[in-house]
């Protein structure tokens, strides 16, 4: 999977690697909780980010990503979110 592709989809709000149910449960979570397990399980993170990155295309990401545990699925939609939006106000207001 390219990284730059799934955030540029997600600019255009295409996501290619979550549902919309999973991406409505993960929102529903205490972000501080979804920062403990990051900080907790920073190794494996690591290793499922790999994994997903290492994917050959969006289906087998979002397959992998569906059968993670839920509380690593739900950290995983939190980080691209943080980085989708570092990324998108990075680049100022859009004129439309």
């Amino acid at each position: 999977m390219d990284a730059e592709g799934i955030l540029v989809a997600g600019e255009h709000g295409i996501h290619l690697l979550f549902d919309t149910s999973t991406i409505g449960a993960a929102f529903a979570e205490d972000p501080e909780v979804l920062r403990a397990i990051v900080a907790s399980r920073r190794l494996e993170l690591r290793a499922v980010l790999e994994a997903i990155l290492a994917a050959p295309a969006a289906e087998q990401a979002r397959a992998f990503i569906a059968e993670l545990p839920r509380e690593l699925r739900h950290v995983v939609v939190m980080l691209y979110f943080e980085l989708l939006e570092r990324r998108l106000r990075s680049r100022g207001p859009s004129l439309h």
